[in-house]
């Protein structure tokens, strides 16, 4: 699932450092590399919650079941690897855990698991600080696959 914000993010992005011609552009390049890395694991974590929130509604229903599990998404996703999310779709079933975990190891998928985890991975290197390995391109590359992580979760609570 692309998502429009993060499009135009990144393009804003790369017109700023395409302008910069200056000592700084490293320095600039880096602020806006974390910046990225923070703003796309919020875009995913906001778009994981609906997702799953979806599935509650769909299948669960009750007001207090879906105000329940909006808190818990929200509390308890916050930035996991594809494993750990996998581990937490257990709440709803191993069915659905199986399902993701078998969706994330297929032929094909595995470029886009990865980049969403190291995404993952160099967001919380940048949250707490300590340097990111990512440069603004890796970034930019990454977030090209890892979107897709995002509809194999949607699939696999269908």
């Amino acid at each position: 699932m692309k998502d429009n914000e993060i499009d135009f993010t990144i393009k804003t992005c790369e017109a700023h450092l395409k302008a910069v011609n200056n000592p700084e552009k490293a320095l600039i390049e880096l602020y806006l590399t974390r910046y990225l890395l923070v703003f796309i694991v919020n875009k995913f974590e906001n778009r994981i919650n609906q997702i799953i929130l979806k599935h509650v509604q769909c299948n669960q229903g009750g007001h207090k079941i879906n105000h329940y599990f909006d808190k818990k998404t929200k509390n308890e996703y916050k930035g996991k690897t594809t494993s750990k999310l996998c581990a937490y779709l257990e709440v709803f079933g191993e069915e659905y855990s199986k399902a993701f975990d078998k969706k994330t190891h297929l032929k094909g998928n595995e470029l886009s698991v990865s980049h969403y985890n190291s995404i993952i991975a160099n967001r919380h290197g940048t949250a707490h600080a300590t340097q990111s390995k990512l440069k603004f391109d890796d970034v930019v590359r990454y977030y090209k696959e890892a979107h897709k992580v995002l509809d194999l979760l949607d699939a696999s609570l269908r």
